[in-house]
């Protein structure tokens, strides 16, 4: 199932708070990821 697609499906208000969510969800891991590179 494609998350985009199925956010398309909702109201626009839910899309950018879905948007938004997911944007920070990878910004988290992405900071994580770096942490564990850079202290190794």
């Amino acid at each position: 199932m494609n998350i985009d697609a199925f956010l398309q499906k909702l109201p626009i208000g839910a899309y950018g708070l879905g948007s938004t969510f997911f944007a920070m969800v990878i910004i988290y891991f992405g900071i994580g990821v770096l942490r564990k590179v850079f202290t190794n």
